[in-house]
């Protein structure tokens, strides 16, 4: 069971996203957040195995929030969600700590596999990133 906090400041798109996951008997939704404050307090308190997280929210933004080791727990994989699709984008974000990065122009079935990859800690690129051919980056250790 992949335990899911879903981040994002627009209501439509979490119920959104909701509604995507709900299907999926390996996904449990286990909580929602409005802004980046609000996504570490759901990350801390609820222990997920996945945040899925809005890229562009009020409050700390997910690269400063993934640069600071400590700043969640050692157990999340953050999927970055984003109407980004800069290849220079993705490199930051999982040169940071960010587990995968997502666009939001993407199918349900590329945002379900994004998550499963996340559970099993291995990197999901998409958008202009992945359309460029493989990207390699040299990650860092998961400390969030």
């Amino acid at each position: 069971m992949i335990r899911l906090v879903v981040a994002d400041d627009h209501p439509i798109v979490r119920e959104g996203l909701k509604c995507l996951v709900e299907p999926y008997g390996d996904i449990r939704l286990v909580g929602e957040a409005i802004d980046g404050h609000d996504a570490l307090t759901k990350a801390r308190e609820l222990r997920p195995d996945v945040l899925l997280r809005d890229v562009s929210m009020p409050g700390p933004h997910v690269l400063e929030v993934l640069g600071q080791p400590g700043s969640v727990t050692p157990t999340v994989a953050v999927l970055v969600l984003s109407v980004h699709p800069e290849r220079l984008y993705a490199v930051r974000a999982l040169r940071t700590g960010a587990a995968g990065y997502l666009t939001k122009d993407r199918s349900a079935e590329d945002l379900i596999g994004a998550i499963i990859a996340e559970r099993q800690d291995r990197e999901h690129l998409s958008g202009a990133a992945v359309q460029e051919g493989p990207l390699r980056v040299a990650r860092r250790p998961r400390a969030i």
